[in-house]
């Protein structure tokens, strides 16, 4: 019973807030290794 209802809440909200975009996490990596 649960599984449904925890698949329909992320489903509904926008994947940007569970996985942001490719662009935040990618320069943040790069960034920490070179400094």
């Amino acid at each position: 019973m649960s599984s449904p209802e925890a698949i329909e809440i992320p489903s509904e909200i926008p994947t940007s807030e569970h996985q942001p975009p490719p662009e935040q996490p990618t320069p943040d990596q790069p960034t920490s290794e070179h400094h």
